[in-house]
């Protein structure tokens, strides 16, 4: 009987699979000049639900990084910088309920550097500022209504959406 793999490594591994599956694209690119991570911050609402989401967006760009600094958090990256043409596979990071969308701000960074397009939305009633909807029922529900919104709203970026690989 074979060992049962414990989740960690598991999602390590699929992890690290998602890290490498572009690569063939971002080496040939690399070629000519670095990818490099940008970053923007976009907003948005849900009436129905009366949610606000905040986004963070990593994706590939030319453009040098820099010190971005937002909140308590200090990154590098290319502040609303040009998007690299794609298409870029797109990654939804959700954090933990104490967390924001900066929570994975390396991780984030290093998967644009890497040819991927990250949304990060910070979860409305379920964060680092507002916990009123912890461990409350519609937690998960609104979690997986915030991830499809945000999803929606980065495919239709003006900038953003026409380099995701749909």
């Amino acid at each position: 009987m074979r060992p049962r793999l414990d989740r960690l490594p598991f999602l390590a591994l699929l992890l690290s699979l998602f890290l490498f599956l572009p690569a063939w694209k971002a080496e040939a690119l690399q070629g000519t000049q670095p990818i490099n991570p940008g970053y923007r911050s976009l907003s948005f609402s849900l009436p129905s639900q009366h949610l606000l989401l905040k986004l963070s967006i990593w994706y590939p760009t030319r453009r040098k990084p820099a010190n971005v600094k937002e909140g308590p958090w200090l990154f590098r990256a290319a502040r609303n910088a040009p998007v690299l043409t794609g298409p870029w596979p797109l990654i939804v990071l959700s954090h933990d309920s104490t967390g924001t969308s900066l929570s994975h701000h390396d991780l984030a960074a290093s998967l644009a550097s890497r040819g991927f397009i990250v949304a990060a939305p910070t979860h409305d009633h379920d964060n680092a500022y507002d916990m009123s909807l912890l461990f409350h029922d519609r937690e998960l529900f609104l979690r997986a209504l915030q991830i499809k919104a945000a999803v929606d709203f980065i495919l239709e970026h003006p900038q953003i959406g026409p380099e995701i690989d749909r």
